[in-house]
């Protein structure tokens, strides 16, 4: 019995035979095929062998059998048992008729008329079992209909073939009929027009009938993703090998039935390895080892053929010696054709990977046209995947942050991670998925990936690089309208009073004088005196916020040596002054060292509790070392940083230095800062 799920869009074609059908349908294939070989070899002199066609049947046998056991819901299986069924049935009645020819029997027409038009369903059947791949589901009315239409005409050329009036034409390569004289037992005279002018448009449906699956899949193999994208690639691979099939058939009768054979074993167990086993077994290599192999047979017998019909040609007959001659060119040719046919392969599968130079150069061609590393990183992990066929890459910075991808990784794959490295230090990692049916690059593509996270490394580098400078121009544009703001501040709230207050002050003893009154001009004037001392304290605090005059008048040691004096003279805390004879530094260096060291100094005073203090000024090769060390409580780790702390570190970033702040095992904090210096003499 069979069961037809319908819906307005979709329709599944499910079976739901009983348990014993498909062993049945096996037994009598089987029983079939057995009794084809002993009659075929009863009748071997006849010279019929249209029998051989049994040997398509185990194809179907054995896929169908492996699909229906583990599926049995499942219509392609039951379809390649039917084709299997037919095909094995067909081969024995053309063997029968051989063995009634032969030992002068009676039924040789009978078993060539069942033959005539029951071999046809098998490849109309695998088509329709290519159109339901892989989950058997009808898609729609039209899906349905293109189905029904190709079932239609293999009825209709079933019937033609069974009704013809005359001599039995069994196939299409034999019109004149197999055996002369030999008469359709059943055939109607009166629909012999009928059947013979159907014949020639029967044949050009049969082509487009084995055209409509290769379009099909094609078709679900570009609008698919992810595991059912393969799936249908696959299948559309093997079937575009299958149109080479019929250049062997005729192009080489010794071998032709035999490369025609394998083909259709391998695209039935293909369709079934797709359905049941498709994560068990690595197509993907299957496919391209197949490819490789197809197509260095194919060139070899190409090469034969090609000799063996130029001999042909010439001496004007094919024998021993055209065939020698094109064997030995073969096999002479097929090594430098092998190499080559390796190569497109190769490139095909593995893109350039067995040119480094070239993938190196357009890596490096890629990275120059870039406006900006980030376009950089995004064009290197494209032309990544592209130059080697690879699924995914991507780049990814120290802080795990993704720079970069290109594609997405095979399901259940874990990425290769190679190390970016940039003068030595490490600055992130280059993700490479591995193809479909690998677990692991190549010891060559290693290599070359390799050779190539060096430059991606410095891709990455210029990457922070550039977002640092990005961020250091953020945070100085913002300090600078800050400091426009503060003073802005401090010049409205208080310069701008005092000098207003003088104005008045003026005004009022001006009065008083006018009207005679000397004696209230005293206390106006003493109040103006205290005006403009305040302007002035108030102007030279501003000055001071600018920039300390003492650092561009004393130098940066005597500075810091003043400074440090003024802030411990009450504390009763002990500071040891360490300066070494500094060269002239810029004047952003000078300013900068002395608002850290000055800043780190007072929180010492005012919060560590500490007896003594160790204040270090060096220069340590390229750098300006500045060392505070003091042996008080130690700070608190988990204390957020302050205006003060905020203030050290964004004059540090500033010109792209390295500020510490830490506590001592010992008890005490210190303060390290580092600042790259070009020494000016």
């Amino acid at each position: 019995m069979t069961t037809l799920v319908c819906s307005a869009k979709l329709t599944c074609i499910e079976t739901r035979p009983s348990a014993h059908l498909p062993a049945a349908i096996v037994v009598a294939t089987a029983g079939c095929t057995i009794a084809t070989f002993v009659f075929a070899a009863i009748g071997a002199g006849a010279g019929n062998e249209e029998w051989v066609i049994i040997q398509f049947a185990p194809a179907g046998l054995l896929t169908g059998w492996w699909l229906t056991r583990r599926r049995p819901g499942l219509s392609l299986g039951w379809l390649m048992l039917v084709g299997a069924l037919t095909v094995s049935v067909a081969g024995l009645a053309a063997a029968y008729a051989a063995a009634a020819l032969e030992r002068g029997g009676g039924g040789a027409d009978w078993g060539l008329w069942v033959f005539s038009w029951l071999w046809f369903p098998h490849e109309p059947l695998l088509s329709v079992a290519l159109l339901v791949f892989p989950d058997g589901r009808v898609r729609g009315r039209w899906h349905r209909t293109l189905i029904g239409m190709i079932l239609a005409a293999m009825a209709l050329a079933m019937v033609a073939a069974a009704i013809r009036a005359g001599t039995i034409v069994t196939t299409p390569d034999h019109l004149d009929g197999s055996v002369p004289g030999i008469v359709n037992p059943v055939g109607i005279a009166l629909l012999r027009s009928f059947s013979d002018a159907i014949a020639i448009p029967l044949l050009v449906l049969a082509g487009v009938v084995g055209l409509i699956p290769v379009v099909w899949t094609a078709w679900w193999w570009r609008h698919s993703t992810d595991e059912r994208r393969r799936q249908f690639r696959l299948i559309t691979v093997v079937q575009l090998v299958g149109f080479l099939v019929p250049v062997a058939v005729f192009g080489l009768p010794g071998i032709g039935a035999l490369v025609a054979i394998g083909y259709t074993l391998a695209l039935q167990t293909l369709i079934a390895v797709a359905i049941l086993r498709w994560r068990s077994y690595e197509v993907d290599v299957v496919v391209r080892r197949s490819v490789l192999a197809f197509a260095l047979l194919l060139s070899g017998l190409t090469v034969y053929a090609v000799v063996v019909i130029a001999l042909a040609v010439l001496l004007g007959q094919a024998g021993t010696v055209a065939s020698a001659v094109g064997a030995a060119v073969a096999i002479f040719t097929f090594g430098p054709l092998s190499n080559r046919i390796r190569r497109l392969v190769n490139r095909l599968f593995y893109g350039h990977r067995d040119d480094p130079y070239r993938v190196m150069s357009t890596l490096g061609a890629t990275l120059a046209a870039a406006n900006d590393p980030t376009q950089g990183l995004a064009a290197v992990t494209s032309a990544l995947t592209e130059q080697l066929r690879l699924p995914y890459a991507a780049v990814i910075d120290e802080n795990h942050e993704v720079l970069a991808t290109h594609g997405a990784p095979e399901p259940d794959d874990a990425p290769a991670h190679i190390a970016l490295v940039h003068h030595g230090s490490p600055v992130g990692t280059l993700l490479v998925g591995h193809r479909r049916g690998t677990r692991a690059l190549t010891d060559a593509e290693e290599r070359l990936i390799g050779d190539l996270a060096g430059q991606v490394g410095a891709a990455v580098a210029a990457h922070g690089l550039v977002n640092g400078l990005r961020a250091a121009q953020e945070r100085l544009l913002v300090a600078r309208h800050e400091e426009r703001r503060r003073i802005q501040q401090d010049l409205h709230d208080g310069l701008g009073p005092q000098l207003t207050a003088v104005t008045l002050n003026l005004d009022a003893a001006r009065n008083h004088l006018a009207g005679g009154d000397p004696h209230a001009v005293d206390p106006l004037l003493e109040a103006t005196r205290r005006n403009v001392h305040e302007a002035i304290s108030d102007v030279r605090r501003l000055v001071y916020s600018l920039g300390d005059p003492a650092v561009a008048s004393l130098g940066l040691a005597a500075a810091l040596a003043d400074r440090i004096d003024a802030l411990s003279r009450n504390s009763g805390l002990l500071i040891d002054l360490e300066v070494e004879t500094l060269p002239t530094l810029t004047a952003a260096i000078e300013e900068a060292v002395f608002r850290v060291v000055t800043e780190a100094v007072t929180n010492v005073v005012r919060h560590s509790g500490a007896r003594r203090c160790v204040m270090q000024l060096r220069l340590d090769g390229g750098e300006l070392v500045a060392v505070v060390a003091d042996d008080g409580f130690g700070i608190d780790s988990s204390t957020p940083a302050g205006v003060g702390r905020r203030s050290m570190q964004d004059r540090t970033a500033e010109l792209a230095g390295t500020l510490s702040i830490e506590r001592n095992e010992s008890g005490g904090t210190t303060v390290l800062l580092r600042i790259p210096v070009e020494v000016t003499r």
